[in-house]
């Protein structure tokens, strides 16, 4: 290796689950960040919404984008981070192309999108997309209307999971 001006180095876990690599990395700076370094660890936004660097995983990412449309959810279920990193209120933070530009499979990473206010205008980017959309996280059965639904219909889903993890945070 030669001598790097800067390394960044990210992990989502914590060093139980995810050890670091051994220092030195014959850099002059190590920037840490993600999950597994602290909750506080926020991009700027001008990284946040940059279109990603789709090239760096060809085998990942030949016919496959992969992003968020919303951040936070309201649940702050016990083994979820998200609450404490993201917040308690499910938002949206970005429109479908700033990470999207026609593949044909999104693998959608949003923590709690029918929770959003804004939900039934991003389901229907999704469906506008005609890409095959794997919803990766849990979808709120709580915050199911028709309306949201009947916009779901209409997104081609590759995989959906729907989640329901605690009875005491159901209105019924």
């Amino acid at each position: 290796f030669s001598e790097y001006d800067r390394v960044y180095m990210s992990k989502v876990f914590d060093e139980t689950y995810t050890p670091d690599i051994p220092e030195p990395l014959n850099t002059k700076e190590i920037v840490k960040g993600g999950t597994g370094y602290g909750l506080d660890n926020i991009l700027p936004d001008e990284i946040e919404h940059i279109y990603p660097d789709y090239s760096l995983y060809p085998e990942l990412t030949k016919d496959t984008a992969y992003g968020f449309l919303t951040r936070g959810c309201p649940r702050h279920c016990s083994f979820c981070i998200v609450g404490d990193k993201e917040g308690l209120r499910s938002r949206k933070v970005a429109e479908l192309n700033e990470w999207w530009s026609g593949q044909k499979n999104i693998k959608l990473l949003d923590p709690n999108i029918t929770a959003c206010p804004d939900c039934i205008e991003l389901l229907h980017q999704l469906a506008g997309s005609k890409a095959w959309v794997d919803f990766t996280q849990g979808v709120d059965a709580r915050c199911l209307t028709p309306d949201i639904i009947t916009a779901l219909n209409n997104v081609k889903i590759k995989m959906i999971h729907f989640a329901w993890d605690f009875m005491e945070q159901s209105d019924a």
